[in-house]
């Protein structure tokens, strides 16, 4: 059996970062081990890819960067990994900054073999609440132009997108509190054995 790889994505907001180190843990609690990632911070790319995404820079430039970025990632780590932001943020985010939805989804087809890609679903109201409830956040010029309801539907969007060409794509409540998505998270992890059969 080879490796697994899933990728956790949602709105900004959703509670990835709270969510991933619990689901690690219990991961590791059932004898299953796997590497924690960010497709931004895990890369050699880092500073690079915070300065573009700061900027005006042309949306191509940091669409090749975060492509780069992610095949590093995939490329250098041969354990099982967690994704906290994958490809699916890319297909929402890039084509706010000009760059084509194909074109995005060209340059990281090749990326989602063998991934499975878990949506994390939040309704516009709770998703305000947890915004609220952090402060502020890192700004990136083309993701301050979404309000809430936009960002939860082109999640939704990309999401059936990938799905229709092919892709492993599963959703998953994010609602509830983060213990209860992270035990349904590592149930959802346990069964993905079976995803890419």
């Amino acid at each position: 059996m080879g490796r697994t790889i899933v990728a956790f994505d949602g709105p900004r907001g959703v509670g990835k970062s709270s969510l991933l180190p619990q689901v690690i843990s219990l991961l590791a609690d059932r004898g299953q081990q796997y590497e924690l990632f960010s497709n931004v911070e895990s890369s050699s790319l880092n500073t690079l890819i915070r300065k573009l995404a700061s900027s005006a820079t042309p949306g191509l430039t940091l669409s090749l960067a975060l492509s780069t970025a992610r095949a590093e990632l995939i490329e250098s780590n041969m354990g099982n990994l967690l994704l906290d932001r994958f490809v699916l943020s890319g297909l929402v985010y890039q084509p706010i900054s000009g760059v084509d939805q194909d074109f995005v989804y060209a340059s990281n087809a090749p990326l989602l073999e063998g991934v499975t890609t878990v949506a994390l679903e939040i309704t516009a109201m709770e998703l305000g609440k947890r915004r609220r409830s952090r402060g502020p956040m890192r700004s990136d010029f083309f993701k301050d132009r979404l309000d809430i309801e936009t960002e939860i539907s082109l999640f939704a969007e990309r999401a059936e997108f990938l799905r229709s060409k092919g892709h492993v794509v599963i959703t998953l409540d994010a609602g509830g509190t983060i213990e209860d998505t992270a035990m349904n998270a590592v149930n959802l992890i346990t069964a993905c054995g079976q995803c890419h059969e």
